[in-house]
């Protein structure tokens, strides 16, 4: 659910131009997780990163992400659509960047 949510906010394809392959081995063995952009609002970047928990025991259920969209709501309830779209941008050149990183390492 982690990955939906950072798709959500950013608007982006999780892991774009990574070979899937290394994406998969990444992920499986805990050494890969999506870049959360610095300035991402701390409510969604708690719940995603609590979605991403290793240990499965430690993500949230249902009903725990239910109350952290709540709080996810509150957040974003203040901030014009404008703003939104700034940021949003701003998290894109952010996400590209480490993906390059990504990117460099694989080959």
């Amino acid at each position: 659910y982690g990955v939906l949510l950072w798709e959500l906010l950013t608007g982006e394809t999780p892991y774009k131009g990574i070979d899937a392959l290394a994406v998969a081995y990444g992920v499986a063995v805990n050494k890969l997780t999506l870049p959360v952009p610095s300035t991402c609002p701390q409510p969604w970047k708690y719940l995603m990163q609590a979605c991403w928990s290793p240990d499965s025991h430690d993500r949230p259920d249902f009903t725990d992400i239910l109350e952290a969209l709540d709080d996810v709501r509150s957040a974003f309830a203040a901030t014009p659509h404008e703003s939104f779209h700034t940021m949003q941008e701003d998290w894109r050149l952010e996400i590209e960047e480490v993906l390059h990183g990504l990117r460099m390492k694989e080959k």
